[in-house]
């Protein structure tokens, strides 16, 4: 999958490393499979943490398609729109 959440410098912060596949060009190490989800899946849910995250008030995160966060093979994907509905829980 190419969805990845980084933080407001663009540094990926989601998916683990642990389920980073190789990928091609400029993507490689971007993709990434996840045993509880494919790319038919309703949800993408990244509660895998082992130890908590630490976040603070205001803190921004971005949701990218790997292509447009490495500016990598762009050219195939026209200038298609997605939507997202994003929710965080912090416990």
């Amino acid at each position: 999958m190419g969805t990845r959440i980084t933080d407001s410098n663009r540094k990926p912060i989601l998916s683990k490393r642990q389920y980073l596949k190789g990928g091609w060009d400029c993507n490689i190490n971007h993709y990434y499979n996840v045993p509880w989800a494919n790319t038919e899946s309703d949800e993408l849910r990244f509660d895998n943490f082992t130890t908590p995250r630490n976040v603070s008030a205001d803190q921004e995160f971005q949701v990218w398609f790997v292509e447009d966060l490495t500016g990598c093979s762009e050219a195939f994907n026209g200038k298609q729109k997605t939507c997202a509905e994003v929710y965080g829980l912090y416990v």
